[in-house]
């Protein structure tokens, strides 16, 4: 999703002298320009957020291969990665992204960042 962000974004940079000075959305009046950036933004913090998480679970897969992955760490990771997909969907439904898509997208990986802090505290339990 990020990477598509990103790649509109450059091509709306491509494009941008077909734009008229300014769009209206609900409520807000941008310039072009401003659109842009925002896009560019959003997509990069996106993208950070995307891998800092993929470091993390490779991590956790790397740790749980080698016998070495501790409870602890596992729900400490788990934890961090609810509360930043969480923020985010939050954000965005907050934000009235029209795109629904991008809601569907971040309720499904906050879902599924609670899904794993719940089996990292099962797996804390249990040992």
């Amino acid at each position: 999703m990020a990477a598509t962000l990103l790649a509109a974004v450059d091509y709306t940079h491509n494009y941008q002298h077909c734009w008229p000075n300014s769009a209206i959305y609900p409520g807000h009046e941008y310039d072009g320009i401003e659109l842009v950036d925002h896009a560019q933004a959003a997509g990069g913090a996106t993208s950070a957020i995307a891998f800092v998480t993929l470091v993390l679970d490779m991590a956790e897969m790397l740790l749980y291969y080698d016998r070495f992955l501790r409870s602890l760490l596992l729900a400490c990771s788990a934890g961090l990665k609810t509360v930043v997909w969480g923020a985010y969907s939050v954000l965005t439904i907050v934000n009235n992204v029209p795109n629904v898509l991008a809601i569907v997208l971040g309720l499904v990986l906050a879902v599924t960042s609670a899904e794993q802090l719940v089996y990292g505290s099962q797996y804390k339990y249990r040992q």
